[in-house]
């Protein structure tokens, strides 16, 4: 089987002889795609400058794929293209050069050789005068002069003004050397001071000098300046009363006696309620002792509430009595007082020693009695069954 023929046999007869018909079995063979010819049959695109020459793959039986490859190299730029836009543009018209572009290849590289539009623009010639020290004229950028004439001299140069041309005021005599008359007094702006001449001329330019930033007053010229003091947000207080102080020079806003609070006492101070400043300390304590007695394990004491302690002592305990009788199965126990706050302890007792030899039991017999009472009873037992042994084995 391929792909452009089925799997095909011949037929046959019976004896095995090979006939000259055939059949068919199957179906035809998908195409194989891995043929690269370079012909025009399977061409996708010449070479250029963007593309290389590139081909479709094919099949052995000569069917065209969609898969492609490639031969040879991209052709070089051929710039020969006459683009005329902004992207391809190198200078706009002027007076002395022409609308002028880049030329360009089909692909759209912008080459190095360049190609001209249309014709130069007249000369645009600047409205202000140009001018040296004996004449002058209207110019264009590209250095051409139109209306070139010799300047037209005003009035005579003075102290306090030049002589200049009449028609474009270039200046042709500097005014004449002056000598300057300070006044005695300051002149001043916001930042500086200066004594000035009345040409306009300055000396001894300088600027204010404060002692600090809340400083009004300048201690050279004397301007004054308004300023803006910087208070702190918290008081300053002291015994008389509190205020706000600037933290630059110190001084005091918002000045106010204190306006007392609750009066003092053991726990509190009494304050200002304004700035919290403290008017009167808290007042020293005065102890007050508990009638009742405080105690723990090993002494007693009177308290304040404040903690102190008053008649700190040991407890004093007396003889004891005994609260739980001792048996022989059980401590007994006793228990103690203190003679002076109440305060209670106990101490074990031992249990009871069991009775003596010979002690007599809850009825009233000696135990050494009931033990040989016991023993009796064995030994009868035993006699019993050492006679009826000795029956026994008689009857055998």
């Amino acid at each position: 089987a391929s792909c452009t023929e089925k799997l095909t046999y011949f037929m046959s007869c019976a004896c095995g002889e090979k006939g000259t018909e055939t059949f068919t079995v199957g179906d035809l063979l998908p195409h194989v795609f891995d043929k690269k010819v370079e012909t025009d049959t399977y061409k996708k695109n010449d070479a250029s400058c963007t593309e290389k020459l590139t081909y479709f793959t094919s099949c052995a039986c000569g069917e065209k794929g969609t898969e492609t490859f490639t031969v040879g190299d991209l052709l070089p730029h051929v710039f020969d293209k006459k683009v005329e836009t902004d992207t391809y543009k190198k200078n706009d018209a002027s007076c002395t050069e022409k609308l002028t572009y880049f030329t360009s290849c089909a692909c759209g590289e912008k080459g190095t050789e360049t190609f001209t539009v249309g014709d130069l623009l007249p000369h645009s010639y600047s409205s202000k005068w140009s001018k040296n020290q004996t004449q002058h004229w209207h110019e264009c950028a590209c250095g051409e002069k139109k209306d070139l004439a010799t300047h037209t001299a005003g009035p005579a140069a003075t102290e306090t003004s030049d002589q200049i041309c009449t028609v474009c005021e270039a200046i042709l005599t500097p005014a004449l050397s002056h000598t300057h008359s300070y006044s005695n007094s300051y002149s001043q702006n916001q930042t500086q001071h200066w004594h000035e001449c009345a040409c306009g001329a300055k000396k001894d330019l300088g600027s204010h000098v404060f002692d600090n930033d809340c400083d009004t007053t300048c201690n050279t010229c004397s301007y004054t300046r308004s300023i803006t003091h910087r208070y702190k947000t918290d008081w300053t207080s002291d015994q008389s009363g509190h205020w706000h102080e600037c933290t630059v020079c110190g001084i005091k806003a918002d000045n106010a006696a204190h306006t007392p609070g609750p009066a003092a006492t053991e726990a509190s101070d009494q304050v200002c309620t304004v700035c919290a400043f403290v008017l009167q300390e808290k007042l020293p304590h005065s102890h007050k002792f508990q009638s009742a007695w405080s105690k723990d394990e090993a002494n007693h004491w009177h308290e304040c509430a404040c903690g102190e302690k008053e008649g700190l002592a040991a407890h004093d305990w007396d003889e004891g009595s005994v609260t739980l009788a001792p048996t022989e199965e059980k401590e007994g126990e006793k228990t103690f007082t203190c003679q002076s706050c109440g305060e209670t302890k106990t101490e074990a007792i031992e249990k009871s020693a069991p009775p003596a030899n010979g002690a007599e039991d809850d009825d009233g017999l000696p135990i050494v009695a009931i033990i040989a009472l016991v023993l009796i009873v064995l030994a009868a037992g035993v006699t019993v069954f050492l006679f009826l042994q000795k029956k026994n084995s008689a009857s055998n």
